[in-house]
């Protein structure tokens, strides 16, 4: 079986029990698991397929409950700050032989994406991970064999690997796809880390309603470009960039220290 892993948590500090706001009376991540839960709806009755969100074992994330809600989507808690550590974990649980990797602050990632990466992932090919480029950020998406995973992911357990933790990854044999031109640092921003980011997504969910579940990628840009709706976040992407590098040196810092320990 092939999970579809949705990454998230609701200790955010810039805005917590961000995943839970509520857009169209649901909240976002409602949302993201109904568009792939439409995409996948015969994979997941045949149980090709399921939808898991990895959290982690802090008790609060048991509210997440809120958004799987008359859902197919499981939840999994593990490891607290190590999320390759946790989808190991949830892999192993589930029995899953792929990982489709979804990070849950991408509240309209791209389906389409998830589909070409299935559609790989069942042909058996040679190849220990899959990446899709080329659509803004917060809309790609990428996955691995849970045996590369566990395999990359050895003498590891131990560390933080929060912010780009796809480091660990070492001589992956690779498919990969463009599926757009798009630049991931540009305007075009669909990612959840703050309150505007937060009112990009509820004004798109409250305008196309359920729509929002089926709705193709370039009809979804066309229409955040053709109201410019892009504006209301395209402010945040040098702030959201500076954090990202401090969080992940920080990181990749400590990781050092330890080891030289």
């Amino acid at each position: 079986m092939i999970g579809v892993l949705i990454t998230a948590r609701m200790g955010s500090s810039r805005l917590p029990k961000k995943h839970l706001i509520e857009a169209n009376h649901k909240s976002l991540l409602y949302w993201l698991i109904k568009r792939f839960e439409f995409e996948f709806e015969k994979e997941i009755q045949s149980q090709k397929i399921c939808l898991i969100i990895t959290t982690s074992e802090k008790p609060d994330n048991k509210n997440f409950s809120i958004a799987t809600e008359g859902t197919s989507c499981q939840i999994f808690q593990g490891s607290d700050n190590n999320i390759p550590l946790r989808h190991l974990q949830c892999a192993k649980h589930f029995n899953l032989s792929h990982v489709i990797s979804v990070d849950g602050d991408d509240i309209l990632c791209s389906t389409q994406a998830a589909r070409e990466v299935y559609g790989q992932m069942m042909q058996h090919s040679e190849h220990t991970s899959f990446s899709i480029t080329g659509l803004p950020i917060g809309m790609n998406l990428g996955g691995y064999t849970v045996a590369y995973l566990e395999e990359s992911i050895n003498n590891q357990s131990n560390k933080k690997l929060e912010t780009g933790w796809g480091r660990i990854f070492k001589n992956p044999v690779t498919w990969s796809k463009s599926l757009g031109e798009y630049d991931i640092m540009g305007d075009l921003r669909f990612t959840l880390d703050y309150e505007e980011d937060a009112t990009f997504f509820c004004q798109v969910i409250n305008f196309l309603k359920e729509k929002i579940i089926s709705i193709s990628d370039k009809e979804l840009i066309t229409f955040v470009e053709k109201n410019n709706l892009y504006k209301i976040n395209s402010s945040l992407k040098e702030i959201y960039w500076n954090n990202y590098n401090s969080e992940k040196e920080n990181e990749m810092s400590k990781d050092n220290k330890s080891s030289n320990d």
